[in-house]
């Protein structure tokens, strides 16, 4: 060596790409000024956005600053005497290689520290999220000033790895593994100032569930006639998930960690144990769950239609795989096998057997004693049968032996190690959540949290919620504005109350509404500060996956703590009182639910006559109106919904295809007559004898919910042919017919004093209840036959392996409109019919795979605005 090599600059220490020959003879280095630098970025932002290559833009900015440069001289921020070293010069591309911009862009040096970072955040909004992650390598100064845009938004998967470099590992295993989170604290300690957006996030795999890992809950013990198997005394853990557990049992660690986000205005949590409804053998719906429910969804409800602010950008999820499902399931298989090699090298290793010649003839002889493979044997209960009743309950739709084989998750018949995996998923997850509550409060008592205006609880399920029911949570974030809660209700409980026992026990996800209405009333709407509220149900209704699933299982709005206040005649009325109050929220945003119309009608005026000026409904499900008659069941009308094939019209009482159907529907041979012959290939038409004209509106249906509430259009009105005229001459809908079940102050006309000021629709429409005193007969046509056939042709039938629940205060969507209905939803109030422009064709898609041939047949949006003075 010639000597020690010059110390330069990390961010220009790269080496010159060689220029071809020809293009040695250059002229002099031209130096860029700040308003060159500029002129460049800015090209290139415009370029991208007007989908124009960013070369030509480079080379058009390039040749801009020669031709002001012919002819005279120029202060430079860079010359040639500069002690920066020059950065990287050019590759220049082939067609340019003998032009003179070509030379001259092969000379651009970066004026470093001169470019503000608003010309980053200008060219960074035009570029895909892989793109900004190469951006960051190009030097430091484009590191510092593209992370602050690039970690705006992250989501954390929550490992036991995440918090280990606050104190000493715990064994050198640890140190070994190549997780992203292997050094734990430095993400929050470099990236926590920068993050605007921060989610922790702990959900369930249904892959891994199938497959999980396998541990060692029995031991080989030698015999003199081969080698066996016997259990262990004590309870053995999964490592991984007992290590997720340990680390947020670390309190200290997770405080330390929140306090990192000194800027941070969303806090959120995304959490899914698996107790709610799994897709199991259901291919198509576990590829459509497979897309990520989103985390930070809420938006300023004050801004309506405005363009997305800078911290709305893309989602940051660290150490988030996105392999396909079947490279998964694939992956997981493979693992599955290697760990059960590892698990008998270990058993008979504690057995005695140390050389691996001797290992691997004790696990050939254990293999051979119980006349098994490596693939085939039982380590933990995977197969064990099903027991005596469950097998005389199936033995009439019996699947064949290759059709079980290839179902590794069965979600109403779990195994011994799937179940094992969910109860201590679930005490990783209630770990977890309550380091994190804790962590909130301590830090916000020190004043950390001044900046955050956002909790988003995207995923919890329901058996947790009573943790986030705590008033030191809910007042220690006195800025705190908006609050969005989405519930995934428990289906089962899974428990061990005796150790080897592990119990599983189906429960109605219906217990949820309860635990979902103590926390809205008792905490988060008695906080003067919280001016917006999302609520929805992550269980059933039009966007749940899968053919098992969509349209069913819709559950109650948490009006009530007991919702059979709902359902019964006098239940409003008696229980007024108790009815939930949210005095102090200004907008109130519904998802994924039913409600009856007259309990619907009390909650918004209650609300309307308080604070709420904005109300959003999403998916929200009207039942039939109440009434004192007791209703027959009407299942046998709504299972024409479900399976009125065309040519198969005589269904008979071993049609298996009747058990995609909720159990509250029934089952018995004589509840599946005969249906009348109809042509089902078209769908039912809501349009069909429309009449022409407006009519006033039942006040117990849509059109009189929104002609009750409507801050500006009103059919009333529209009748009249004159907004000024008065109420006498067109009085509204009168509530007096329904006095019975509303309460007294419902009789006086308050609607002058309401404070809504927008009304929004997306997706509403009618939910079918099967109660007697719910009139659900109003909102199905008299012919059932027009109602449109579900395309299922093409998919196997995974009915009894999928989860079912026989709780008859699940609602069911109706894809029907009465025709006056439709007349006053598009004249009256200028709403649109179905989902086309609704939602995007994912969504649209998604539906349609699901047997669904007109989705959102039935449903309608729309908004009414006081400003505007009608619908937009």
């Amino acid at each position: 060596m010639d000597g020690p090599a010059e110390e330069r600059d990390p961010c220009t220490s790269h080496q010159h790409h060689q220029l071809p020959q020809h293009l040695t003879r250059q002229p002099a280095p031209i130096d860029i000024t700040l308003a060159d630098a500029v002129a460049v970025a800015v090209a290139v932002a415009i370029a991208i956005a007007v989908s124009v290559s960013a070369t030509v833009a480079i080379t058009l900015a390039i040749a801009g600053i020669a031709r002001r440069r012919r002819g005279r001289r120029r202060q430079t921020f860079l010359s040639p005497r500069s002690p920066c070293v020059p950065a990287p010069r050019l590759v220049v591309p082939q067609h340019l290689a003998g032009s003179s911009v070509a030379a001259a862009a092969a000379r651009l040096r970066w004026p470093m520290g001169h470019v503000p970072v608003e010309i980053f955040e200008l060219v960074i909004s035009h570029l895909a999220r892989s793109e900004v992650k190469t951006l960051r390598l190009v030097c430091r100064e484009f590191e510092s000033k593209v992370s602050s845009q690039y970690f705006r938004n992250v989501v954390v998967p929550f490992r036991a790895e995440l918090l280990s470099s606050l104190g000493p590992r715990r064994d050198d295993a640890d140190a070994e593994k190549p997780d992203v989170f292997s050094s734990g604290m430095r993400i929050f300690q470099s990236f926590g100032p920068h993050i605007l957006r921060f989610a922790l996030s702990l959900e369930v795999d249904e892959e891994e569930l199938a497959f999980p890992p396998v541990k060692t809950v029995q031991k080989a013990v030698p015999s003199f006639w081969g080698i066996y198997r016997w259990p262990h005394d004590d309870y053995r853990r999964y490592q991984d998930l007992e290590g997720i557990e340990r680390a947020a049992d670390e309190t200290d660690s997770m405080k330390e960690a929140l306090r990192c986000l000194s800027k941070v205005r969303n806090l959120g949590l995304c959490c899914d144990a698996g107790l709610g409804f799994l897709c199991g053998p259901d291919k198509v719906a576990r590829n459509a769950a497979a897309v990520r429910h989103p985390v930070f969804a809420t938006q300023d409800w004050r801004r309506r239609g405005a363009s997305p602010t800078a911290a709305d950008g893309p989602v940051v999820a660290l150490n988030n795989s996105a392999a396909s499902s079947q490279d998964a399931a694939e992956a997981a298989y493979s693992r599955a096998i290697m760990v059960k090699r590892m698990t008998l090298a270990r058993m008979v290793g504690d057995a005695g057997y140390v050389t691996p010649d001797h290992v691997k003839e004790a696990v050939r002889l254990m293999l051979t004693t119980e006349e098994t493979t490596v693939a085939a044997i039982d380590l933990d209960g995977r197969s064990r049968p099903a027991i005596d009743h469950e097998r005389s309950s199936r033995s009439a739709f019996e699947t064949p032996a290759g059709q079980r084989q290839s179902c590794p998750l069965t979600p109403s018949n779990l195994t011994m190690a799937q179940m094992e995996m969910l109860l201590e998923l679930e005490w990783a997850h209630r770990a977890m959540i309550q380091s994190y509550v804790i962590g909130l409060i301590d830090n916000a008592s020190t004043g950390c949290f001044s900046n955050v205006t956002t909790l988003t609880l995207a995923k919890i399920p329901s058996s947790h919620l009573h943790i986030f029911c705590r008033d030191d949570l809910w007042n220690g974030i006195s800025s705190l504005k908006n609050v969005s809660l989405g519930v995934i209700a428990d289906w089962r409980r899974i428990s061990a109350p005796t150790p080897g026992l592990v119990e599983d026990k189906p429960v109605s996800p219906v217990q949820a509404v309860g635990k979902a209405f103590r926390l809205l009333d008792s905490h988060i709407g008695r906080q003067p500060n919280i001016e917006s509220i999302h609520f929805e149900w992550i269980c059933g209704g039009e966007f749940a996956p899968g053919l098992y699933h969509r349209n069913m299982y819709i559950l109650p709005a948490p009006f009530f703590e007991n919702p059979e206040y709902m359902t019964t005649p006098t239940g409003l009325k008696e229980h007024a009182d108790r009815l939930l109050g949210l005095p102090h929220a200004m907008h109130v945003s519904l998802k994924n639910c039913w409600v009856s119309p007259h309990v619907l009608l009390q909650t918004v005026r209650r609300m309307a006559l308080s604070s709420l000026e904005k109300l959003e409904l999403e998916s929200v499900s009207l039942s039939g109106p109440p009434t004192t008659v007791p209703q027959a069941p009407i299942m046998q009308l709504l299972r024409h919904q479900h399976h009125h094939q065309a040519g198969h019209d005589q269904a008979g009482p071993n049609d298996v295809s009747q058990d995609m159907l909720p159990d509250w529907m029934g089952v018995g041979p004589a509840l599946f007559q005969p249906m009348p012959a109809a042509n089902t290939n078209a769908p039912a038409s809501s349009t069909q004898n429309t009449p022409r004209e407006l009519e006033q509106p039942d006040l117990m249906s849509w059109s009189g919910v929104i002609e009750h509430f409507s801050p500006g259009v009103k059919i009333n009105q529209l009748l009249t042919h004159d907004g000024d005229s008065s109420d006498d001459e067109n009085p509204p809908a009168d509530p007096a017919p329904w006095s019975k079940y509303l309460p007294g102050g419902f009789l006086r006309h308050g609607d002058e004093r309401y404070r809504l000021t927008t009304v929004s629709f997306k997706s509403c429409g009618y939910a079918a209840v099967d109660l007697p005193y719910l009139d659900s007969r109003a909102v199905l046509p008299s012919n059932t036959a027009t109602l449109p056939s579900m395309n299922t042709s093409d998919r196997p039938d995974l009915s009894h392996h999928m989860q079912r629940c026989g709780d008859r205060m699940m609602g069911l969507a109706v894809p029907y409109l009465t025709p006056q209905e439709v007349v006053n939803l598009e004249a009256g109030f200028g709403m649109v019919l179905g989902w086309e422009g609704i939602y995007d064709e994912r969504v649209i898609q998604a539906a349609i795979a699901d047997g669904m041939g007109h989705p959102g047949l039935g449903r309608f949006s729309g908004a009414i605005d006081a400003c505007s003075g009608g619908s937009s």
